[in-house]
Order: C-alpha cells, then structure tokens, then sequence
C-alpha cells in the first residue's frame, strides 16, 4: 500500500512539473508605443540597432525633433535600454551622437560600447554605454591620409570592433583594401589597427552583390558571374570554398563556420539553407514554398530565426529553430501572425527584439 501511494505521489509530481513547464511563458518585456512616449522615446523617430551578446541591453537611434538641437549639428541620439526580464521591464538612457548622419551602430558582446559610423564611413563614434557619452575616434580630414569604411560592416572580435574598408593616402587615393581593428579608446588614425590586408581577395571577388563577415580570416561572398548566375563563396583567408550558385540571394546571416541563406535556383524553385563549412554539411529549414525576409544567426550558429509575410494576410511571422532540433521551425511566441516590423537578434542567440506599429517586444528564446 505504500509504495503504491508513492507511485502515486511520484506521478502526480511529475505531473505537475511537466505541466507548468509547458505553460510556463519565456521571459518577455513588452512596451507600448505610450510606453515609449513615457519613457522620453518618439516612438515615429525611433528604430532597432542591436541588441548585445548577453541579452541585457537594447540600442536604438532616434531622430532629434528639436530644431535648436539640430541647428548646433545635434541630429541623432542613441537609446540605451537597460533590460530585466525579471521584472518584465526596460530602463532607458539617452545620449546625443556628435554627427548629422548615422548609417550603422554596433554594440560590444558585454553591452558596455557602441560603434557608429557615419558621413560614409569616414566618421568613427564610440559610445560608452555604461557612462552615457560619446566621442570621435577618427573623422576624415582634407589633406590627411584615413581608412573608409565600405561597405559599412562592424563585428567584434579579440575585443575590438572590426570594420572592412580601405585606407587612403593624404591625396586621397586608395592604399590598400583592409580590415581595421577599431580601438574605442583611442584616437584619430593610429585607432584603426590594419589587421589584415584583403586586396587581393577583393581582387578576387570584383562584382560582388553582397558580403558577410564572421571574422577577419572568414567572409561569405556573392559573386555575379556571365552566367547569369550568383555564386556563393566562403573565403577563408584568400582560400575560396564554393557553396552555392542561384538565380539570387534574398538575405544571409553568418555565425561561427556557418551561413544561413535564402535563394532562389530558378524561377519555381526557392528555399532557405544552412551550410556548415567546416563540416561541409547542409540543412534546408522550413518550407519552400515560403520567401523568408529576414534569416538572423546566433553567433555560435546553433539558433536561428526566420521570416515570412503572409502576401495574402500582410501577416508576418517569426520562427525560431535550434541545431539541437535538427533546425525544425517553431513560431516564435508573440510574433506570430502579428504586424509586420523590425527584429533584432542577440549575438547570443537568446533575445529577439520585434518593432512594429504595436510597439516594441523583446522576449527569450524558447530552449536557450
């Protein structure tokens, strides 16, 4: 009779453990486009930067409105906003960014900087994230030699923002194609480290349509060829690695020795891929019926996230998939079905940050 009542027991307890996993919600912060206006954020002016490695903070830029601000070149200001998830809330800091443009923002993997980079990738701005200030690193000068940015690309790495482009003498003409280690912390030229020269592998890939980098010794080209084909390549160095030729290419994420991209073969025939170099091995996600619009990668490459508008519906819905799945599709949970917006990933892979005319979600990812 005893051990039968502990089997009971024992049953109803696993019971209640499997039920309250499966209705447990995963950690989520919501803000409504009041909210926002509450928190000193013009929510018509507002848009997604980044979200950092460990989830913990959200940037975003905003257009100034203050016509005073922007006549002493005040024009873009950065939103810092501090997340617990605990407490289902955001806390925000403001600071203004010397500069009339800004054309990309990076956050470190720790939440503690930022990099923007503006007139054309000749102005560098870091951003202390922790202190609410900003500074110019470098900024083009007539008569002195720099480095562009170009295409304006940032990732991290050995803890410095890296940025491809090339540096130019103080006539202006192009030195060398290269790959520069931004020192936050630093200032004027000496503060973009030359990591590596990539003249020739631009050389290589002259009439690429689009390009990702992981790191400075990895980069995924595509390239248009008279074939009326692009060809997707892994560069690793100067070593070319092919991984697929379509008609073309509606999106790419990078992460770890991985790419995940959409492509259309021909005129019947489209689908989204992940292709692992190292290993070279791939997985087709989710249906091939559907045009995915945005495709975003954890950057150990195990999590991925995947969208679609439905064109009947203007609907739009997010998925989720993990390698521990096989890459099987699950939506993700309050962005499915919703009013088409802006994601954000954390490099992390645990955060998902959705701006839409609804207002602004960020929410975990179900199983990291």
């Amino acid at each position: 009779m005893k051990n039968s009542l502990r089997l009971i027991l024992a049953g109803l307890a696993l019971l209640v453990l499997v039920t309250s996993g499966s209705q447990a919600a995963e950690p989520r912060i919501t803000l409504t486009m009041s909210q926002l206006k509450s928190m000193q954020i013009d929510p018509l002016r507002f848009s997604l930067a980044a979200v950092s490695a460990d989830g913990n903070t959200l940037v975003g830029v905003e257009k100034i409105k203050d016509p005073k601000l922007k006549a002493k070149g005040q024009v873009w200001k950065v939103q810092i906003l501090g997340l617990d998830f605990t407490g289902q809330n955001a806390k925000v800091r403001t600071v203004v960014v010397p500069t009339t443009q800004l054309e990309q923002l990076a956050v470190s993997p720790d939440g503690k900087w930022a990099l923007g980079l503006s007139d054309f990738g000749t102005r560098f701005i870091a951003i202390n994230l922790v202190e609410g200030s900003a500074r110019i690193v470098f900024q083009n000068k007539a008569g002195e030699a720099g480095f562009r940015a170009q295409p304006e690309v940032i990732w991290w790495e050995k803890g410095k923002f890296h940025v491809p482009g090339y540096y130019y003498e103080k006539d202006q003409t192009v030195e060398c194609d290269a790959i520069a280690a931004v020192d936050v912390q630093g200032s004027g030229l000496a503060a973009l480290g030359k990591v590596r020269d990539i003249s020739r592998l631009h050389r290589e890939t002259t009439g690429f349509a689009l390009q990702q980098w992981q790191s400075s010794d990895l980069a995924f080209f595509g390239l248009a060829k008279p074939d009326n084909k692009m060809y997707l390549v892994a560069a690793l160095g100067d070593q070319m690695l092919p991984v697929d030729a379509a008609m073309g290419y509606g999106g790419l994420a990078v992460g770890q020795d991985r790419v995940i991209y959409a492509a259309r073969w021909d005129k019947k025939t489209t689908g989204v891929v992940l292709h692992d170099v190292a290993m070279n091995k791939k997985w087709r996600i989710g249906d091939g019926s559907k045009l995915y619009n945005y495709l975003y990668m954890s950057g150990d490459g195990s999590t991925v996230l995947v969208s679609n508008i439905d064109t009947a519906t203007q609907k739009m819905t997010t998925w989720y998939a993990h390698e521990q799945d096989n890459f099987a599709l699950h939506p993700v949970p309050g962005i499915d079905k919703v009013t088409p917006g802006t994601i954000r990933f954390s490099p992390g892979g645990e955060v998902i940050a959705f701006y839409s005319p609804n207002g602004l979600l960020i929410e975990k990812i179900p199983g990291r």
